[in-house]
């Protein structure tokens, strides 16, 4: 079975706007040095989406995200995919789509307290997977996670990494699934492993 590995972040007219890109970032499971898990708060898990249930395809999502703070999260990015089915994924520019918006809601639900000393909105990246139970993917969350997310960012700004789309945020406590569309995909996105 072939398999796809999409980078993605975010597009404005072919590149990245410095605005976009944080500021105050750190790498995932190293949140928990600014902020702690606010009282009575439990880490959402996203559900496999309904649309693709009957593909059993093996697929995870590198999101970005900040803390704000406020201690919500929001300004979700789209930043890396992968799927253990790579037809399915070229077929339908929706199919990655819908796995990065299950992300969002699951992390629009979580929410963060400031430790002493912290100050202003931190981003981050969170790793999540979808088990489809056909493709028992070893490993899963390894073939999207992002070990430097600073890096990744200068790597994005500096175009080394195609660019497609961002996630925008929540409105009355549920994320919009509004996707920026880009022109295509660029010719490189797919690198088969």
């Amino acid at each position: 079975m072939k398999s796809i590995m999409l980078v993605t972040g975010l597009l404005f007219g072919g590149g990245v706007l410095a605005a976009q890109v944080p500021n105050n970032i750190v790498d995932e499971g190293q949140l928990g040095k600014t902020h702690a898990l606010a009282a009575g708060t439990q880490l959402a898990a996203p559900g496999y989406p309904g649309t693709y249930a009957d593909s059993g395809d093996d697929v995870c999502i590198a999101l970005g995200y900040t803390v704000k703070p406020d201690g919500t999260t929001g300004d979700f990015r789209f930043l890396k995919a992968w799927s253990s089915n790579r037809a399915n994924a070229e077929k339908s520019d929706r199919y990655l789509d819908t796995f990065a918006s299950a992300a969002a809601n699951a992390v629009s639900q979580w929410r963060f307290e400031p430790r002493e000393g912290a100050a202003g909105a931190v981003s981050t990246v969170a790793t999540l997977t979808f088990r489809g139970g056909n493709a028992n993917t070893p490993q899963l969350a390894d073939r999207c996670r992002i070990a430097d997310l600073a890096a990744h960012y200068t790597r994005l700004e500096n175009g080394r990494i195609p660019l497609r789309r961002t996630i925008e945020g929540a409105r009355d406590g549920a994320i919009m699934a509004d996707i920026r569309r880009s022109e295509a995909f660029a010719n490189n996105a797919f690198a088969g492993q």
